[in-house]
């Protein structure tokens, strides 16, 4: 489990992590805030699907939840489209799962529909990693993930890669070139599905610590003085675009 690291100068407080939930049954969204309080993570949520919103310059991070709602049965609803507003305005990390990593590639105009033969991914699920990225740091190329979905990614938004892809599914994962906007179709927090198989969730917990300790170096280069921002953003920028080896 990621642990928060002791205060430093420009780091005296836990990041604040604001969490959106998409549906009001959204027990994967509790799953996200249950686990991120666990690390330490000073964690809000917010109903996106009656319209609630954060301030994004009051948060560390951003993470939207899956759903049961589909996004192109409700591409028209308000709520649905300040939450894309959100996403594009956002100056900080942002991660976004299942509904959300749709949602989030519409917002960037991507597009999504049902899977291919609306072949429904449910249950333990092998994800492989095509890409470097600090959001997949100390994780193996293959790894067995947490699967609900019959809707997936099917056009790329430009400005963002493919990380990550499954048998039944090309767009598992997907990252913005230049900033650090994440989403992944898989859920990296349903640690009880994999469990109720005799699988460990250890590779879904990564997950989730690798963001915060994305959001954590954000905030701590967004606060450090002037002098040192220039050396620090090319050194995110390397980490973000190459990974970490």
């Amino acid at each position: 489990m990621y642990v928060l690291e002791e205060p430093s100068e420009c780091d005296r407080e836990p990041v604040r992590i604001a969490v959106l939930r998409n549906h009001p049954g959204n027990y994967t969204g509790k799953m996200i805030t249950s686990y991120l309080k666990e690390t330490g993570a000073d964690v809000t949520d917010f109903k996106a699907y009656k319209g609630e919103l954060p301030d994004p310059d009051e948060f560390d991070g951003i993470i939207g939840s899956g759903s049961p709602y589909n996004v192109r049965e409700h591409r028209d609803d308000e709520w649905l489209q300040a939450e894309q507003e959100l996403y594009r305005s956002s100056k900080r990390p942002v991660l976004g799962i299942c509904f959300a990593h749709q949602l989030l590639a519409e917002s960037y105009d991507g597009r999504t529909d049902k899977a291919e033969g609306y072949e429904l991914e449910r249950g333990p699920t092998k994800v492989h990693f095509t890409e470097k990225s600090p959001l997949f740091k100390g994780l193996d190329d293959e790894v067995i993930m947490a699967e609900y979905h019959g809707d997936e990614v099917t056009e790329v938004p430009r400005g963002f890669k493919v990380t990550a892809y499954s048998d039944l599914c090309e767009v598992q994962g997907m990252q913005h070139k230049r900033k650090p906007v994440y989403a992944v179709q898989f859920h990296p927090e349903w640690g009880s599905q994999l469990e109720d198989e005799g699988i460990d969730n250890d590779a879904g917990y990564q997950l989730l610590d690798n963001f915060l300790d994305i959001t954590q170096k954000a905030k701590v280069r967004r606060e450090a003085p002037w002098y040192k921002k220039v050396g620090l953003a090319i050194g995110d920028g390397f980490e973000h675009l190459f990974g970490e080896d």
